[in-house]
């Protein structure tokens, strides 16, 4: 009688993984994209494309043209690798992006939720989806978030500094931990308001905000398909942020936004679906304002120039607001001067504009992907044709596009006047000329009349594309499913600059500062935040 070990019996299990791999791996059909294969089964090319995406898509590119086919996680993946083609993520008939959106939420907050386009899954879900991108998208919606984020920001920026002890002590503190806490709680109450009973705006975080600080950085393994079964500290981490969101009375809360209010009526009936929807709406609103933000204040920190361009701007629109707006009061503080700036105000600062797209730029890591609902053929901008099968993946991953050197020369380099075109001129507080050239010397009458206005570039061209500024920078995704939450995100980010560099002095704790590498856990979110913080000094002006 044989009697078989332990190590025996894995070992043939082990082996008979392998043999099913083998010979259930994909083959290429005539008509595909090129296959590349990969001798880890199941993984396949992930953790090659984790160390050094751009240069893992770059090399295939060069051996076997814009598209092919690769298997990562279980996943079969065709990456499109020319800028021109991500024209096709919106025009092809047999891609569609809303199960990627509902797979996203079974992975980060899991059922029941109505994140389902079609209906068929929650017959909430097109409702749902409507009163998102109508509460993030909706003009009136938008300013009103807007001012109510303007107030809160200021707020929370002058809070969170007095309660810092270092900051106190004029010592260095974190810049990232510092900006967490004010995104954390500008987010929050923009959304939800404040309990009626703390008028103040206190601020108060306690538990919830260390919980929801921990999920938050866990989540990142649920977004690369980690069973949450295998995580039971992220799982109970989950149940008890589900548990607070239960408890937000809306009836007793004041300033609560015209989203989450037509959300909780969604979902008024299924308690546990509406805490799902509202913790998913709080991690996506800090998923990339948060690192944004970081990056623009880094670079800002590295770029006086810049720096002094912004608040010069900020100051010839609040000297304009006040010298119209006689009524103001006068009473309230110097600080509510940043408050006062409306939407209009913020889309007037193109330097600004420019200094956060090239943060959003060089810092995105966006995968925008896509799921075939049949199967069917793409056509790519060399016009070749390739076959796709049902439930196959594509992907064009963000990089490749804005480290493009034909696009952004020295693409690695931060360069915020590459999103702004020649100045126009004003004469006489008139537009000397409409379009965007530059004024030749004889066109000018009195420099002292003359005012420099930046414009923001609308189009990057090269010698063989030639992109709109919405799939030049694909941070926040591209065509109609970008994200809907881009433009407060936007605001969110400049009222945020604003008021700290307006009314603080900020450098670096080390006059040495070396730029902290990316944490590559969060690959293919957005924008990729710091693995390590940076120290920073601040001081009231």
């Amino acid at each position: 009688m044989v009697v078989f070990g332990v190590g025996s019996i894995v070992l043939l299990m082990l082996n008979c993984l392998l043999i099913y791999f083998a010979v259930n791996q994909r083959k290429r059909r005539p008509g595909e994209p090129p296959l590349i294969r990969h001798p880890l089964p199941f993984i396949g090319c992930a953790l090659e494309f984790g160390r050094d995406p751009l240069g893992f898509l770059m090399k295939l590119r060069k051996k076997h043209g814009d598209m092919f086919t690769v298997n990562m996680s279980g996943w079969t993946v065709h990456f499109f690798t020319n800028p021109t083609d991500i024209k096709i993520f919106e025009k092809s008939a047999i891609l569609e992006h809303g199960t990627v959106v509902t797979d996203f939420a079974n992975r980060v907050v899991g059922q029941p939720h109505a994140f389902d386009e079609s209906g068929l899954l929650n017959a909430r879900g097109p409702a749902l989806l409507s009163a998102i991108a109508q509460g993030l998208t909706e003009p009136l919606n938008l300013q009103d978030l807007t001012e109510a984020c303007a107030t809160i920001s200021s707020k929370s920026i002058d809070v969170n500094l007095r309660q810092d002890s270092n900051f106190q002590a004029t010592c260095p503190i974190g810049l990232y931990e510092f900006l967490r806490k004010v995104i954390f709680d500008t987010t929050f109450h923009m959304l939800f308001g404040f309990d009626a009973s703390d008028p103040n705006l206190n601020f108060k975080k306690g538990a919830f905000y260390e919980e929801f600080c921990y999920y938050f950085e866990q989540s990142a393994l649920l977004v690369d398909r980690v069973s949450i079964n295998l995580l039971p500290s992220v799982r109970k981490s989950r149940d008890r942020l589900f548990e607070f969101m239960k408890e937000v009375d809306l009836s007793k809360r004041v300033g609560v936004s015209r989203l989450i209010q037509d959300i909780a009526t969604i979902s008024e009936d299924c308690e546990e679906e509406r805490a799902h929807h509202f913790l998913i709406l709080l991690w996506a609103a800090q998923a990339n304002a948060l690192p944004a933000v970081f990056w623009t204040v880094y670079h800002l920190l590295q770029n006086r120039p810049a720096l002094n361009q912004i608040l010069s701007e900020c100051d010839d629109i609040l000297m304009d607001k006040n010298a119209k707006d006689e009524t103001r009061d006068c009473e309230s503080g110097e600080n509510s001067q940043i408050r006062k700036l409306a939407r209009s105000d913020l889309a007037k600062m193109a330097v600004l504009d420019a200094c956060i797209k090239e943060s959003l730029r060089i810092a995105g890591s966006s995968m925008v992907v896509r799921k075939a609902m049949r199967d069917g053929s793409i056509s790519i901008s060399t016009g070749e044709r390739f076959s796709v099968r049902k439930g196959d993946y594509a992907m064009y991953y963000s990089e490749v596009t804005h480290m493009d050197p034909e696009l952004f020369a020295s693409p690695k380099q931060y360069n915020y006047h590459r999103h702004i075109l020649p100045s126009q001129i004003l004469f006489k507080g008139r537009r000397k000329k409409s379009d965007d050239s530059a004024i030749s010397v004889s066109e000018q009458e009195d420099d002292d009349n003359l005012l420099s206005v930046p414009k923001a570039r609308r189009r990057y061209s090269s010698t063989t594309v030639n992109l709109s500024s919405s799939t030049a920078i694909l941070t926040f995704g591209c065509g109609g499913s970008r994200c809907p939450g881009r433009h407060l995100a936007t605001a969110e980010i400049k009222l945020i600059i604003l008021h700290l560099f307006k009314y603080y002095n900020v450098q670096f704790g080390d006059v040495q500062q070396k730029t902290p590498v990316y944490d590559m856990k969060h690959l293919g979110f957005g924008v990729m935040p710091p693995a390590s913080d940076v120290k920073v000094r601040i001081t009231p002006k």
